[in-house]
């Protein structure tokens, strides 16, 4: 019976500290960009993350929740890349 409360307590435990460390946090946006007749337009935009380190996800959403306005093709560098 110990064994099983010991396994119950430390499942639960690894669960509350995982979950505690996963925060969401927004480091930049939301922006619209908007493409106009002509030439290719080029935005250039900066964000710090100084504090922070692990892992993180860029999102990017090509038009309007309703899938009008979207662009047919671009090209986003990010660090460089």
């Amino acid at each position: 019976m110990r064994k099983v409360s010991l396994i119950a307590g430390f499942l639960l435990l690894s669960v509350f500290v995982c979950s505690s460390a996963a925060v969401e946090v927004t480091l930049f946006g939301p922006v619209t960009y908007e493409r106009t007749k002509g030439e290719p337009n080029t935005y250039t935009d900066s964000f710090s993350i100084e504090g922070l380190s692990g892992h993180g996800k860029l999102i990017i959403q090509n038009g309007n929740n309703n899938k009008k306005t979207r662009v047919s093709s671009t090209k986003i560098t990010f660090n460089g890349e």
